[in-house]
Formats: C-alpha cells, structure tokens, sequence
C-alpha cells in the first residue's frame, strides 16, 4: 500500500512548501479555470471579463486587510513574492 493510499493515517508536517487543499475549495477553483480561462491583460471578452474578476478580488482582499486597491498585488508564485518583498526591502534602505 502506498503512502497516498495510507493517508488517513497520515499527519502532514510540510505545509511550508504547500498544503492539503478543502474539497470546496478546489471544486470552485475547478469551475472557475473551466469558464474563466482568459488573459486578464489581453483585449479579448473572456480576458475582459477575467480583468473585472481579478479587480474585484483585489478590493475584496483590500477590504480586509484595510488596505487601498492599488496597494494589492497578485503573483504567479511565492518566489515573486518574495522577491518582490526582498526588493522592497532592499531599495528603501540604500
């Protein structure tokens, strides 16, 4: 039997490097990379519309962290982010 199939008797401990995803979660994630498949930064309806989705979910998230719309950014990964955050950690102590 392997390990995947023994998981209910497993305790994950490596949530650094990513973590067990909710059922509802990744059923609406799911749905929504079925019907929202467009480039937010092209011209086209779909990436349109995906644009509009994408800046409501940065005032969603603006909102509560009490925060402006224009302080939200998204990256496509944790190492941007990082990076992103060493940069600005860097340029404001020259």
């Amino acid at each position: 039997m392997s390990d995947i199939q023994k998981k209910d008797r497993f305790v994950y401990l490596d949530n650094n490097a990513t973590t067990p995803l909710d059922p509802g979660v990744a059923d609406k994630m799911c749905w929504f990379l079925r019907e929202h498949f467009g480039n937010p930064s092209s011209i086209y309806p779909i990436g349109r519309a995906v644009k509009e989705i994408v800046t409501q979910a940065r005032e969603y998230v603006a909102k509560a962290l009490g925060a402006q719309r224009s302080e939200v950014f998204f990256t496509a990964s944790g190492t941007e982010a990082d990076n992103w955050a060493l940069r600005g950690v860097l340029d404001s102590h020259p």
